[in-house]
């Protein structure tokens, strides 16, 4: 019998736990112009998930919000957050048409997980760049 031991020791989760206490310590206000959507503390815990990632060479528990676990959040607000390219073309090659972008970038919402320590840093709002 072979006993295989876990990535990670239930003694080594008291950075983890702090950590998703600092990331549940209060509500979430996402922003797009004018538009907000709050997310409260309950909605937080419901989209929180833990995975084992290898950090000086050690498994540890780290948190992070689920994207997947968002999708319906990002389903309800997606066509109000998305904006479409201006001036598309059609272009075809005589069998297969496509579309070609105009001028403005196609923006959507990116639905990958993100841990905290790697979305950059919040700014006052007097030193956020204005939105288009």
């Amino acid at each position: 019998m072979t006993i295989k031991e876990p990535d990670v020791q239930a003694e080594d989760n008291a950075a983890a736990q702090e950590q998703a206490e600092t990331m549940l310590s209060g509500p979430v206000t996402l922003t797009r112009g004018e538009k907000k959507w709050t997310l409260d503390v309950e909605q937080l815990v419901a989209y929180m998930d833990f995975r084992a990632e290898e950090q000086g060479g050690v498994s540890t528990l780290v948190p992070y919000i689920s994207a997947d676990k968002m999708g319906p959040f990002f389903d309800d607000i997606a066509a109000q957050v998305a904006t479409k390219p201006a001036n598309a073309t059609f272009a075809s090659d005589g069998n297969t048409a496509w579309v070609v972008p105009g001028v403005l970038e196609k923006r959507s919402i990116l639905r990958e997980p993100r841990r905290l320590s790697r979305l950059p840093p919040s700014r006052p709002a007097r030193e956020r760049p204005r939105s288009r």
